[in-house]
Order: structure tokens, then C-alpha cells, then sequence
């Protein structure tokens, strides 16, 4: 059938089977058969055809049946995790569970096609299979990428974030939990991201002012961060002060660098 290998060439890849093999079961019309559809079972469908046709039995059930002039074939194609065809030597699919099973049925007048016709059918079907598994492993690739690069901007955030308060901690001498609720409350007064604080803190020198009222926030988590419930008991809050910088001669010595 060189018509229907002319014909591959336009099937398109998908991660959806039902999208694939619907445009196989138009690539057959009119190059194998008058008319062909596409089912894919998926769920309980899918459960149902494995316990009518257990895993003993090979999973390409090509039928055909003459009623008259009219005849009709049937193709099974199951597809696997691992991309893998259903050959009946291969074990790596005897042993896997099948992700589909697409079901191709074609119905014609006229001579019924041979077993080279159905052949090439299963062949076609095995095809529009290694497309579905093509794409996906392309959607997958692309999650992952995505991912990495998700990771890689909260990395290089947390890094400048993690050096603005190394410079609270080196001007205020305050600890971490403290040096960091500075940044917050910078933060949330002026309505921008922790980490546009951070890079404004680097890019002038100049850490936020410091209020003792930071020092005594009762919902300070032990990362700096609003715990979102107040300790048992009442702190007492002083008044907010703004505590001045401490003189340069003051500041340890040496440059403060961040890991």
C-alpha cells in the first residue's frame, strides 16, 4: 500500500492517543478501506478489554468478518509506558500493564483485504502508537526543563536574598530570624517582592532601617517568618524607634562576604 505510507507522513504527534489514532483512522479512508474509526479505552473500558483478553493473548486481534459484500477488520493496539510496540516475542510488554488500548476498525466493499492488508494496519497502528509515546516524552522533557529553570530562579532569588541579610546582620549586628523580619517588613510597607528589596539593599549598600519593634514580633517564626499564631502570653511591644546604623568604625573587620 504505498498510498497509506504516503499517507503516514502527515499523522501528527500527540500525547493524547485518541487524537493520533482518530487521524490514523482518517489517513485510511480511502487508501485501505471506505470507512474507518478509532476508539481508545482508557479506565474501566480498559479493564474490561484486559480481562476479555488476558495478557497470554497477544494484543493485535485482527478479525474479519464477510457478510455479503461488506467486510470489516479489526485491529488492537495496545500502548505501553515504555513506548514499545506489542510484539508477541517481546516480554518487556507481556510484563507491563498497557497505558491504552486503541481499537481500529475498517469496512469496506468488495474483496476483503489480505492478511499483508491487516499487517500493514497493525503496522500503521504500532506507528501512530510511537507517535503518542514520542510527544509525551516531549511534554515530559519540557516539565522537567521547566522545572530546572524554576529551580535555578529560586536558587540565584534565595542567594541575593540570603546576601541582603548577611548586610542587615553585619550593619545592625542583629541574628538571622531578626535580619531577615527586617527585610519582611520592608517587604510588605512598600508593597513589593522580598527579593526586590534584596536587590535594592545590594545594588544602594543601604539595609532598611531597624525598628526594636522587629525584635519583639510575637508571630516571628524561627526563620524570620509570620507564623501565623501568636505565642501563649502577651509581649510587651515597645515603641517603634528607629535605631540609627552603627558607625563604620564599629563594624567588624575586614569586608562581610556571603557564601
Amino acid at each position: 500500500m504505498p498510498g497509506l505510507n504516503a499517507a503516514m507522513h502527515h499523522l501528527r504527534s500527540s500525547p493524547d492517543p485518541a487524537v493520533v489514532f482518530t487521524q490514523l483512522a482518517e489517513l485510511l479512508v480511502p487508501v485501505v478501506c471506505d470507512e474507518a474509526a478509532a476508539v481508545v479505552l482508557v479506565g474501566p473500558q480498559l479493564n474490561r478489554w484486559q480481562q476479555q483478553y488476558p495478557r497470554a493473548v497477544t494484543v493485535d486481534l485482527p478479525t474479519a468478518r464477510a457478510d455479503g459484500r461488506v467486510w470489516t477488520v479489526t485491529v488492537h493496539i495496545a500502548g505501553h509506558p515504555a513506548g514499545n510496540d506489542d510484539d508477541d516475542d517481546d516480554d518487556d510488554d507481556a510484563l507491563t500493564e498497557p497505558d491504552y488500548v486503541a481499537v481500529l476498525t475498517c469496512s469496506g466493499r468488495g474483496e476483503p483485504l489480505t492478511v499483508a492488508d491487516v499487517a500493514v494496519i497493525k503496522l500503521a497502528g504500532r506507528c501512530a502508537a510511537a507517535a503518542v509515546h514520542q510527544a509525551r516524552q516531549a511534554a515530559l522533557l519540557n516539565h522537567q526543563q521547566r522545572l530546572v529553570d524554576s529551580l535555578q530562579i529560586a536558587l540565584h532569588t534565595n542567594r541575593r536574598i540570603s546576601a541582603a541579610v548577611g548586610m542587615v546582620i553585619a550593619r545592625y549586628r542583629l541574628p538571622y530570624p531578626q535580619a531577615f523580619q527586617v527585610l519582611l517588613r520592608t517587604s510588605q510597607a512598600s508593597n513589593r517582592k522580598l527579593a526586590a528589596v534584596a536587590d535594592t539593599v545590594l545594588a544602594t549598600g543601604t539595609p532598611p532601617p531597624y525598628r526594636v519593634s522587629d525584635r519583639h514580633d510575637p508571630t516571628l517564626g524561627s526563620g524570620g517568618l509570620r507564623t501565623g499564631s501568636p505565642v501563649q502570653g502577651k509581649l510587651s511591644r515597645t515603641t517603634e524607634l528607629m535605631v540609627a546604623p552603627a558607625a563604620e568604625g564599629d563594624l567588624p573587620p575586614g569586608p562581610f562576604e556571603c557564601g
